[in-house]
């Protein structure tokens, strides 16, 4: 149940991220698919550096503490994807 609940805020989280940086660069660049995924490659290494952070504040730094927000990023990339190439 905890891997449930982590996994829908990690959603939330990702999602709320990348559409901050997608609203930011609109206008400004040509989307095209190697600049959404280095978008999210971006977003997920915001989120991980900040996870990290807070994780080394409070206890050990875990690398594999950002490893749940990896599947709802790759979700969202591709969703971004899919909306492109409609």
């Amino acid at each position: 149940m905890e891997l449930v609940l982590r996994s829908l805020g990690a959603l939330v989280v990702t999602y709320v991220m990348s559409r901050i940086v997608l609203g930011l660069l609109k206008g400004r660049v040509r989307f095209s698919a190697a600049v959404l995924v280095a978008i999210h490659l971006f977003c997920f290494g915001a989120v991980a550096f900040v996870l990290g952070l807070m994780r080394a504040y409070l206890t050990w730094f875990e690398w594999n503490a950002a490893a749940v927000y990896a599947v709802p990023q790759a979700a969202w990339l591709l969703l971004d994807l899919a909306r492109l190439r409609r």
